[in-house]
């Protein structure tokens, strides 16, 4: 190293050559030593030229290695770091121990590292982000938590911290012959203007949740415990997670950081020279250029970073990182961030800091202003080992004008659509003047700017794209346009006002697609879009977009504690992914059988969820229960609306009374509506006590209820039943008892007598009983709810094997419908059709597929000629139809077919029926 570069590098080998010489030839090795060396070292009066010494020699070393390249940035940032967090420590210890102090600290055992109990400092900045530079000074904010604290009230404790502090401070900072450890900050603290340096944690956090400004915000994403209480402060850290890491896409912060940056620009004193020159944003200027400050530099690589942050930490807590660099490599393993950009940002981000560091050196001075004097200048790169001005000028205008174009990508500094071309173009809508009037107020207000969402008439211009796409959208739908404005209209209501997610809808046209067409043409998720506006924020989610993942990302929901809070969190899960996956259908990426699969897998993951959090709030290590999944879920067909039909078992083991506790506490957890609506619906009257009993039976009386007391209905329900979660070995046992009873021979003539009375009842009750049944696909006659029963009494006909009774349900239907099978006979016999097995398969799938598609899209209520064409079109390609008539003619040949085999049934069933069906009473099933 050239260190006749550097005075203050020649004043330290002059001054210390001896202590220099004792120092190991390694790099690391010798700066780790001093870093244990300066956490040995005694408080006493000499504490003070201990640690100047130490931070000389530190430097000394610290640059060869930076200037040699013998360690990586990386390595160096860290250990820059921890010696800073020793001499925190160090000089905090001693500033407690001084004489004066004894009379205020009551005699408390010190923590393992030392420290005085309660007081922490939390560390900003380069120093949370492990990322120290040569000449940084340290960001430092400190609390005190009242309960931990060894300093009676009576003598004022945040005097008493206040003056620690400043003592700590003046041992760290104070110059001694141009020498001195670290310049110290306390401008990012709470009401920084107050005289006192501390307050407690308590009013802390009151003042970060309530009071702070975003720039605090902003400091306090890299904050990171440095010296004291350590558990203390990552305890108050923790309660300051939802206040840092919001669960909603923070778009105003992003806004407040573009701001800050513009006001950097404008009024900054280190850019006062660039303004007056006109050379701000000149990448090509090298006229004293500010590495940190300046167009294209450190601190907008850093807002670009902390931007996305703040705007997707909330949902992606791998990004709640503090150090730049591997942020950045966060960012693109997330998806957020494109390889090029990343590596791109990287690169500058290490060049601006090694010119950084080397400009410091010279003088040991804060700067990152490049030279304009050439002795200056050439100081700098005889220092760095370059002898070429130009090519470090041009390599430098390189990154500029990267990281340029980069920000202003990220923070969307285009401009807009001129004004007056969208009003000619909007005049052209003639429908508007025969809207009614509060619609055509709605309507002018759009056109105006969006005041009436609390917009600022100062971004009303950026909004006009969006008003243009409305018009356009409503221009072409086949919807009543009255309706379609007023559901626009109760949208952008419900989500956070001040035009932040109205901006996005205008800049990502696919995005507002993804909203206004389930808004106008699906009911189901248009209720969706009211309970969890902030869905907008997952479908800006790159990773949203990717098909066929079976994992669902839920751990934010269990990253808190506050059970009220997970309970909003785990609505808003499933909320989010049943309208990710239905906007999926509807885009065509996948099909109603995938639909199906998921939804089915999202039930299962949630009831997981739900009894992970009942666990955690009784203290359990395990559900006392299992949950048996009947229905829908049960046969994975899970579809749009379906509620969860349930039955809960408990271990022999477990006392009945825990484990109702448990299942009622489950029950309220996934059914109580909140903000965000309910998890799901559940339905328990299937459990072998009905509606009025416990919630919960044990696997014992379970097992002997259903082979010794149920009655036909129950084993046809229990067709479609398996264990969905729970322990393996209850699972198992419940697995068991289900095959056992499906494969166990029964009374030939109960079953079709239970049966054919119960077909009765629902064709009386429910079947055929709707005024329009077009699309009714589950109580049309011949729809799902006959196909269904007709299925569960072919397998109950047929008691197949126990292995195949484990099989999935629909695998066991068709074994149970195959040829030689007894439903298979006797439809057959009545109609003379074979094919039963094919028939029935194809219409579980047809029926199921539309009736995903009815559900979603109220086919059940408009024609499917209102379907806007890309819904049309998707909803023919996965019904595997030509066109609407085609699918017309396939809904009234599978109605056909269910009729005809569920009438075969029925007239087999009866041959031995009582004159009078009331005389015929279902007792519990009689085994053969």
């Amino acid at each position: 190293m050239n260190e006749a570069s550097s005075s203050y590098l020649s004043n330290i080998a002059a001054r210390y050559a001896s202590d220099l010489a004792q120092l190991a030839d390694d790099d690391e090795t010798a700066l780790r030593a001093l870093i244990e060396s300066t956490s040995a070292l005694p408080c006493d009066k000499n504490v003070e030229p201990a640690l100047r010494r130490c931070k000389a020699l530190f430097a000394y070393r610290w640059s060869h290695s930076r200037i040699q390249h013998t360690l990586d940035a990386a390595t160096l940032g860290r250990l820059q770091t921890a010696f800073a967090e020793a001499t925190i420590s160090k000089a905090l210890a001693a500033a407690w121990a001084e004489p004066q102090m004894s009379r205020y600290v009551a005699k408390a055992e010190p923590l393992q590292n030392g420290a005085i109990p309660g007081l922490f400092i939390l560390g900003l900045g380069k120093l949370g982000g492990y990322d120290l530079n040569f000449s940084s000074d340290i960001d430092l904010v400190a609390f005190y938590d009242t309960e931990h604290l060894p300093v009676a009230s009576v003598h004022g404790r945040s005097d008493v911290v206040s003056r620690v502090l400043k003592r700590m401070a003046q041992i760290l900072s104070k110059p001694v012959e141009q020498e001195f450890v670290w310049r110290v900050d306390w401008r990012l603290r709470p009401n920084a203007s107050a005289m006192s340096l501390c307050m407690p944690s308590e009013a802390a956090q009151e003042f970060y949740f309530f009071h702070s400004y975003p720039w605090h915000r902003l400091a306090m994403i890299k904050a990171r415990v440095v010296a004291g209480d350590i558990d203390t402060g990552n305890a108050f850290l923790q309660d300051l997670e939802p206040y840092l890491w919001r669960q909603n896409l923070d778009y105003q912060m992003v806004d407040e950081i573009f701001k800050l940056k513009q006001k950097i620009n404008r009024e900054h004193p280190q850019l006062k020279h660039a303004r007056s020159s006109g050379a701000l944003n000149d990448p090509e200027n090298k006229n004293g250029y500010n590495l940190k400050l300046g167009r294209g530099g450190i601190r907008e690589i850093e807002f670009v970073v902390n931007g996305m942050q703040l705007l997707w930490g909330g949902k992606k807590p791998q990004l709640r990182t503090q150090n730049t660099v591997q942020t950045l490599a966060n960012l693109e393993d997330a998806g957020l961030l494109p390889a090029e950009a990343r590596q791109q940002l990287t690169a500058a981000y290490r060049f601006y800091r090694l010119l950084e560091d080397a400009l410091q050196m010279l003088e040991n001075q804060q700067t990152q202003t490049l030279p304009r004097e050439t002795a200056q200048l050439n100081r700098l790169l005889q220092l760095l080992g370059r002898s070429d001005a130009d090519a470090l000028w041009a390599e430098l205008t390189e990154h500029r004008k990267t990281v340029s174009a980069i920000f202003d990508g990220t923070f969307n500094t285009r401009q807009q659509d001129d004004a007056a071309d969208v009003a000619v173009r909007a005049e052209t809508m003639r429908w508007v003047e025969e809207l009614p009037a509060s619609e055509k107020a709605i309507y002018e207000a759009w056109q105006k700017g969006f005041a009436n969402y609390g917009v600022n008439p100062a971004h009303a211009s950026a909004l006009q794209p969006l008003f243009l796409q409305l018009a356009e959208l409503l221009d072409e739908t086949s919807m009543d346009r009255t309706a379609a404005i007023n559901k626009l209209h109760d949208f952008f209501v419900a989500i956070p006002r001040g035009g932040q997610y109205l901006r996005l809808l205008a800049e990502h046209h696919l995005l507002l697609q993804d909203i206004v067409t389930p808004l106008l043409y699906s009911p189901h998720m248009s209720s969706l879009l009211e309970q969890s506006p902030h869905i907008v924020d997952l479908l800006l989610d790159p990773h949203s977009r990717q098909e066929n993942d079976p994992a669902f990302d839920s751990d934010f929901v269990l990253q808190t504690n506050d059970f009220e809070m997970r309970l909003e969190r785990l609505r808003r899960f499933v909320n989010e992914q049943l309208y990710l996956h239905f906007l999926q259908l509807l885009r065509g990426e996948i099909g109603a059988p995938e639909l199906q699969r998921t939804l089915t897998a999202l039930a299962e993951h949630t009831i997981h969820l739900g009894l992970k959090i009942g666990c955690e709030e009784t203290r359990l290590t395990q559900a006392p229960i299992a949950v048996i999944g009947m229905g829908k879920l049960g046969m994975r067909a899970m579809a749009p609306m379906s509620d969860l039909d349930l039955i809960f078992v408990s271990d022999d083991n477990i006392d009945l009374e825990q484990a109702n506790q448990f299942s009622n506490r489950l029950q309220h957890l996934m059914e109580l509506r909140t903000r965000e609506g309910r998890a799901y619906e559940m339905d328990m009257r299937l459990r072998p006590s009905g509606r009025s009993g416990p919630a919960t039976v044990s696997m014992r009386s379970f097992a002997e209820y259903q082979l010794n007391n149920a009655k036909t209905w129950e084993h046809i329900a229990l067709t479609a039943g398996r264990a969905v979660a729970g322990s393996a070995e209850l699972q198992a046992g419940i697995t068991g008892v289900r095959a056992e009873v499906l494969s166990k021979p029964r009374d030939s003539e109960q079953l079709k007598l239970d049966a054919a009375k119960m077909l009765r009842r629902l064709q009386e009750q429910r079947i055929g009983k709707k005024k329009d049944l077009r699309l009714d696909v589950k109580l049309r006659s011949g729809g799902l709810m006959e196909l269904d029963y007709l299925c569960a009494c072919a397998c109950l006909l047929a008691a197949p094997s126990k292995a195949m009774c484990e099989k999935p349900y629909e695998e066991m239907v068709l074994a149970c419908c195959a040829a030689d099978s007894p439903a298979a006979k006797i439809f057959a016999g009545e109609t003379g059709v074979e094919n039963f097995q094919r028939s029935v398969g194809e219409a579980m799938v047809f029926w199921r597929r539309l009736q995903i598609w009815s559900r979603l899209t109220r086919l059940e209520d408009d024609d499917m000629e209102s379907l806007p064409t890309a819904i049309r079109d998707a909803l023919l390609i996965d019904m595997q139809c030509e066109s609407l008539d085609d699918l017309k003619q396939r809904i009234d040949s599978t109605s056909a077919f269910v009729s005809a085999a569920i009438n075969a049934l029925q007239a087999d069933f009866e041959k031995s029926a009582p004159d009078n069906w009331e005389s015929w009473q279902e007792a519990p099933v009689r085994w053969r």
